[in-house]
């Protein structure tokens, strides 16, 4: 995604103690403690944020994958986890970094201009190190209870095998060119999604503070679409990090050795094919044929308030009296039709999926 405009901080007003003293707030933008503790190297602050939110889309990601593993936990709730563990990511580190957290997105979007080539290196560095962090933090909170599954066992494969919480592995019919088109087609979509979200000259793109929600959302979108063939990966630093993770953890070659050494390597390399692809297209058949408008200038919006509110209860409805089938496409709706205000759409999310399962 692109970077998010940074928001300045208004200074933080001095109250009254208890005994009439003027305390000041910690995080006051002039405090001593933000002199001392306040990074100057811009690229070191990128690289930051990057790792940060990275690791927060995995350790989420992970959990729900091992509580789908050694759990009871259900295939849904782990596509569910993925896009809110990404809308937390973006939504926590987007001011800083933009909130990039694949290095999928970071090359395609340099590939295609929207990104600096010079702040590639420390993005796939925070992104990566982010990822293995990530696997040793879900690894030691689930040790136990991957002990107790597997009897300490490390396998890749079997009833028993774990090796899966933490990385992708693919079923025994693919093949190699059918992981590369799976993650060609996945990651392309993925890329032009965000692509969409993120042009300033779209006119429906989605509000700032809804953006992440929506990003998520394809991301849930994608998982409902193309888990089956080998886990919808779209993200080298979800995936490479940890295989060396594991593979240093116990389970040994096997999370490289798998179809002969023959997978490991595609869900680095598909990722990355797939987001350039799908931002060449993007630019080539949207982002191209865009009149130019000033950056300065807020875009209208084409549609009126209660056209969305009209769209958001009939999402709701939606959610709550049809079948499974159906989720994906409420999803889409609500992102052509986003609620009037963010509020809106959260007290619409919390209501549909408390009382739909």
């Amino acid at each position: 995604m692109q970077s998010w405009q940074h928001v300045r901080c208004s200074c933080s007003p001095q109250v009254e103690g208890s005994q009439g003293r003027r305390l000041s707030s910690a995080y006051h933008p002039g405090s001593e403690l933000k002199r001392r503790l306040f990074i100057g190297n811009v690229s070191l602050r990128e690289c930051m944020a990057e790792f940060l939110g990275t690791f927060l889309l995995l350790a989420f990601g992970f959990a729900s994958v091992a509580q789908l593993i050694i759990g009871n936990g259900s295939l849904v709730s782990v596509n569910f986890a993925w896009g809110f563990s990404v809308s937390i990511a973006v939504w926590v580190t987007g001011t800083v970094s933009g909130a990039h957290i694949n290095p999928a997105v970071t090359v395609a979007s340099a590939t295609v201009g929207r990104f600096s080539w010079r702040k590639v290196p420390h993005y796939l560095l925070g992104q990566y190190l982010g990822g293995f962090v990530a696997s040793f933090v879900v690894w030691a909170v689930y040790f136990d209870a991957i002990n107790n599954y597997d009897g300490g066992v490390r396998v890749t494969n079997g009833t028993k095998a774990t090796a899966a919480i933490f990385t992708t592995f693919p079923k025994p019919y693919l093949t190699v060119m059918g992981a590369l088109k799976d993650q060609l087609l996945a990651t392309g979509l993925l890329m032009m999604g965000i692509l969409a979200m993120t042009d300033p000259r779209n006119t429906l793109r989605p509000p700032p503070g809804l953006l992440p929600l929506c990003v998520g959302f394809i991301v849930t979108a994608i998982g409902m679409c193309f888990c089956l063939n080998m886990g919808y990966p779209i993200n080298p630093a979800r995936d490479l990090p940890s295989r060396i993770f594991i593979a240093l953890a116990g389970w040994g070659k096997e999370p490289f050795s798998v179809n002969n050494y023959n997978y490991f390597w595609i869900p680095v390399v598909g990722p990355h094919l797939g987001a350039i692809l799908g931002a060449v297209l993007y630019e080539l058949c949207i982002g191209l044929q865009l009149p130019d408008v000033d950056p300065k200038t807020p875009l209208k919006k084409s549609y009126p308030k209660r056209l969305n509110t009209f769209f958001s209860f009939f999402l709701l409805t939606q959610l709550l009296f049809t079948s499974d089938a159906h989720i994906l496409h409420c999803c889409v709706l609500f992102l052509i039709f986003p609620p009037p205000s963010p509020l809106y759409s959260f007290i619409v999310f919390l209501i549909s999926i408390s009382l739909y399962p």
